[in-house]
């Protein structure tokens, strides 16, 4: 009833069919939740990022750190599907990613088996597949360059149990895909050198040899980049991985069981779905569980080389708090995914030895039944917010490719980039238009999107009145009512323009949106002040709008070329 029959050693023999197939109709049964609900979600601001690098990547270039990663495989993949399938499909990469859930998973259910009955690691393992906490890497391509690297290290501690020659090489190539994935591929290196220094100190060279070859690279990076975001780490940090390590663990159990949930959440990438208040309450149930099994003597040799795992990865998010990544806390939902794992690898661990009844599955599946019901209500309430998050960042790339068309445009550190990173290149992109909205059709589009357009290019260009002396001549001037769009508003020219008013006026600008909303702030009665819009291959000219709270109305304002 519980599962494969152990062997002399204790192990087990692995999952039966049955088990295989139940966790084959979680795989669809994610895929469908996931490509479904997560059907207008777009390219993610990191995403767009890495496609701008890989459009125009040169082999020599594989092996240059991505804000302070290593990344030639994931540089791979992401030039393999532009290359073939393009971007008009977002589902591509959606299925990327959850590939490498399902492969994460798969993984798991089978390291698992082999330590508690195949029903017991068969809960946990649907869990993962199914974790809607961290949508970035659910729901997203960006799934892909975090979730891989996860999958190579559950599968290169596999290889590494069993303990032959060919499985040692395998667990060797897996750990260095996984690292030349993401820096999370990192951790499990250093799990498996704790494990042969353990046991078998003969073969520390199958993680020691990757991990030596990544420390190199490390060096050689920060010897020759004078980029913070490239060498990355801050080794003060160290001395907060404790604390880091305890909310961690308490936010990726709260968000495991998904009970959690923050019925207050707002809109935006970042924001946990989880309101932290069981964290603390979990993580202190499953510390006392370790010192608990710590006083019996029951943890197996194995439980260190996963916590070592564990630390490992959560050093590595720790050493980067408060640099590039600096938003970055603990229950940061990008680090939901990795914390994940880990805890159900430990917590795997922890179980191994308990007798299972039919109470203590019953227990566990209701459990499991409560986890993955929230998993679903979290995905159909919360993935819309999700959805505006990208399209900020599609709308972020629609601006940049039309402020790049400017005489000379801004540069990248000047530009209001914040869901985009300054990493993307408009230039590089320019043949993908689905990585933007169509310029000639924005006044389509949610009103937020096109705002944010117009916020975008105003605060980039630095738009705004500059007053000019009064008396000073202009050239031909036409009342401000006199003009094509809707009533309320009138067009501004490219170029120079001087703008003029009997009444004092509160004006704001837009191009895009149907309302103003760039400020361009106060115009005085009979103190005129200049305008300078660069030109760009935009078709929409910019408009003003007169603020209700003005003494004055727009046909009390004029607008006027400079003089010739």
């Amino acid at each position: 009833m519980t599962g494969a029959e152990p062997r002399e050693d204790g192990s087990r023999t692995g999952p039966r069919p049955l088990v295989w197939l139940i966790f084959l109709g979680g795989m669809v049964f994610s895929a469908a939740l996931s490509l479904w609900f997560g059907r207008n979600v777009t390219f993610t601001g990191d995403e767009l990022a890495m496609l701008s690098l890989v459009a125009e990547l040169q082999p020599g270039e594989l092996f240059e750190p991505y804000v302070g990663h290593l990344v030639p495989v994931a540089f791979l993949a992401y030039k393999a599907l532009l290359e073939t399938v393009g971007t008009s499909n977002y589902y591509f990469f959606q299925m990327m990613a959850l590939g490498s859930i399902f492969l994460m998973g798969a993984g798991v259910l089978y390291w698992g088996s082999r330590r508690v009955p195949d029903w017991v690691a068969l809960a946990p393992s649907l869990v993962l597949i199914l974790f809607t906490g961290d949508l970035l890497h659910y729901v997203a391509g960006n799934g892909f360059t975090i979730i891989f690297a996860l999958a190579c290290g559950v599968w290169a501690i596999n290889a590494w149990e069993r303990d032959t020659r060919w499985g040692d090489v395998a667990a060797l190539v897996l750990l260095a895909i996984g690292m030349m994935t993401y820096t999370v591929g990192v951790a499990f290196a250093v799990g498996l050198v704790v494990a042969a220094v353990v046991g078998d100190r003969r073969r520390v060279w199958v993680a020691g040899a990757p991990l030596l070859a990544y420390a190199l690279w490390r060096v050689l990076v920060a010897s020759s980049s004078a980029e913070v975001e490239d060498v990355g780490p801050d080794w003060v940090n160290i001395f907060l991985l404790p604390a880091w390590s305890f909310q961690a663990i308490g936010g990726v159990l709260e968000s495991l069981v998904g009970v959690g949930f923050n019925f207050n959440i707002k809109e935006g990438l970042d924001e946990s779905i989880f309101t932290g208040n069981l964290a603390p309450v979990l993580a202190v149930v499953f510390l006392g569980l370790i010192l608990w099994r710590l006083r019996e003597g029951g943890i197996p040799k194995t439980f260190w080389t996963v916590a070592a795992i564990a630390v490992a990865m959560f050093t590595s998010q720790v050493l980067v708090w408060g640099s590039f990544e600096a938003r970055a806390e603990p229950l940061e939902p990008r680090y939901l995914y990795p914390g994940a794992l880990v805890v159900i690898l430990m917590g795997i661990e922890l179980l191994r030895g308990v007798e299972w009844d039919r109470i203590k599955l019953a227990i566990l599946w209701l459990a499991t039944a409560v986890a993955i019901a929230s998993a679903i209500g979290a995905l159909i309430n919360s993935v819309v917010r999700f959805e505006v998050g990208t399209n900020m960042s599609r709308a972020q790339a629609t601006a940049a490719y039309i402020l790049q068309t400017t005489p000379n445009p801004p540069p990248v550190n000047e530009q209001a980039r914040s869901t985009i990173r300054r990493s993307f290149d408009p230039v590089a992109t320019r043949g993908f238009p689905s990585f933007s909205f169509d310029e000639s059709k924005l006044d389509e589009v949610e009103p937020r999107y096109s705002k944010e357009v117009d916020s975008f290019l105003a605060e980039s260009l630095q738009l705004g009145l500059q007053p000019i002396r009064p008396g000073v001549a202009t050239g031909p001037c036409r009342p401000a009512v006199a003009g094509p769009g809707p009533s309320g508003r009138a067009t501004v020219p490219s170029g120079d323009a001087i703008l003029k008013s009997t009444r004092d006026l509160e004006l704001r600008l837009g191009r895009y949106g149907r309302n103003a909303s760039w400020p361009l702030g106060p115009l005085w009665a009979d103190r005129p002040a200049q305008l300078f819009i660069p030109t760009d291959a935009g078709t929409r000219p910019w408009f003003v709008q007169v603020d209700a709270s003005s003494a004055g109305e727009l046909r009390d304002l004029v607008i006027c070329r400079p003089p010739r």
